[in-house]
């Protein structure tokens, strides 16, 4: 369903673009990621026996380059790269001994996201936006984390070895100067296909006991977003040749 929304809007984009202005943009991004319990993006928690392991999404964040292309004053299509740092902070506790401990540790990944965006003038030079899209992730490598105490460990395997696929979607608000770029303050968010990491941590109770709890990462998070995008002017159409 998505497949073919997308490429409809291709269409439409297509068809449209010959008629009025088309522009072709570069500009950067910053997007705060931050810490929410919404669309599965909250705490994991796990256990064996009477250990017990909570994982919480933290502040990260996520800064690249973006290339727009417009091909109307309200149809757009957007591409980029960038480098994307999710943080998590863990705590254990295992209630036979008494033991409690704490960790954090960072899932660092490059993406190339692509998206669709639909624009509603709101004003001569103010604009609003939705947009969804496909975003393909790479991860840098596996993970591992120890607490304070040695005996507390975490480690998580990335589900895939190239390249996952995410879900994102969008929503801001966008002013176009004259001649000193756009500016755009939104938020977005991003969905997995899959989880992006299987992942345990261990308690080492002593030489002849350890607890081991597994849970898994969707690597969900949601964002503000920052962008400048810099002054171009319109895309010329070509004359054709008098034969």
């Amino acid at each position: 369903m998505i497949r073919r929304a997308a490429f409809f809007l291709f269409l439409l984009a297509q068809f449209h673009g010959f008629a009025q202005e088309q522009l072709i943009t570069v500009g950067m991004q910053y997007k705060p990621i931050f810490a929410s319990k919404f669309f599965g993006a909250g705490e994991v928690s796990a256990s064996d026996s009477n250990f017990t392991v909570s994982v919480k999404p933290t502040w990260g964040h996520s800064y690249g380059m973006i290339i727009r292309r417009g091909f109307t004053k309200t149809i757009s299509l957007e591409t980029g790269i960038n480098y994307v740092r999710r943080r998590y902070g863990m705590s254990c506790t295992d209630t036979d001994s008494g033991f409690t401990d704490k960790s954090d540790f960072s899932i660092i990944s490059y993406e190339i996201p692509t998206q669709m965006l639909i624009y509603v003038r709101l004003g001569e030079r103010f604009y609003m936006n939705n947009a969804f899209g496909l975003s393909l992730t790479a991860f840098a490598s596996d993970v591992e984390s120890h607490g304070t105490d040695q005996r507390f460990f975490q480690y998580s395997r990335m589900t895939t070895n190239f390249l996952s696929a995410a879900l994102i979607a969008n929503v801001g608000f966008e002013y176009r100067s004259k001649k000193a770029g756009f500016y755009y303050l939104g938020a977005s968010f991003h969905k997995p296909v899959k989880n992006i990491a299987n992942s345990y941590a261990t308690y080492n109770q002593d030489p002849f006991r350890s607890h081991t709890a597994f849970f898994d990462l969707t690597g969900t998070y949601l964002t503000v977003d920052l962008r400048y995008f810099f002054h171009e002017a319109p895309v010329k159409p070509k004359k054709k040749k008098k034969s």
